[in-house]
């Protein structure tokens, strides 16, 4: 019999309830970054109900990830997935507005997963990548929202995906890093902090 994954109770639970999460390519797409970049500490931007956050904790046992979330209908249940996961112990879920926290003034992460409100990517990035260690990977889910086909949405969306396409081309310019959009999933941003040794991103799908 196959083993059940950590993370199943929770993909059940959100799929359920049409809660968002990770599509499953884009997930082993990072699975695959954490383990050809060495990823140990990642910092997450939205916890939802901790379907991510126990995946990629599931990596390896020297993983540790903090996630942040706001919303205390989430944080309650993400505790109770996050708790019952056989690698529960490695993450750590922090009830904060991730525009009012930040790490400890020398902390820093080898990974930021931003995956929480669109319309805040870029204060996200902006707040958070200086806690990034050089060489160091931002992933951006939902870069590529609906196709970015604006005939396919309402009113209330449209300015959503204004915001997410000035997001990626300040994303893809930025100067500090090398990124790139990957057409997976809704869409997969992905950037290497410069300082490495040699500053490119290497795809790798897992």
């Amino acid at each position: 019999m196959k083993e059940r994954a950590p993370w199943a109770d929770a993909r059940v639970y959100a799929e359920e309830r049409g809660i968002p999460i990770i599509a499953d390519e884009s997930a082993r797409c990072i699975e695959g970054l954490i383990r050809e970049h060495g990823i140990r500490r990642i910092l997450e931007i939205g916890t939802a109900v901790g379907y991510s956050a126990i995946r990629l904790a599931s990596v390896s046992a020297k993983m540790r990830v903090v996630t942040l979330e706001r919303n205390a209908k989430m944080i309650e249940k993400a505790r109770d997935f996050i708790r019952s996961s056989p690698c529960g112990d490695r993450v750590t879920l922090i009830e904060a507005d991730a525009l009012c926290w930040l790490p400890a003034q020398r902390e820093t992460f080898d990974m930021l997963f931003i995956d929480a409100a669109k319309s805040r990517y870029k204060a996200f990035f902006d707040r958070f990548t200086p806690h990034l260690r050089a060489g160091g990977v931002v992933v951006v889910d939902n870069v590529l929202f609906r196709g970015l086909d604006e005939t396919a949405l309402n009113r209330r969306q449209k300015p959503l995906v204004k915001k997410i396409e000035r997001f990626n081309r300040y994303f893809l310019d930025h100067e500090g890093f090398d990124a790139e959009i990957l057409e997976i999933g809704d869409g997969l941003g992905i950037a290497v902090k410069k300082g490495d040794k040699d500053g490119t991103f290497r795809e790798n799908i897992g």
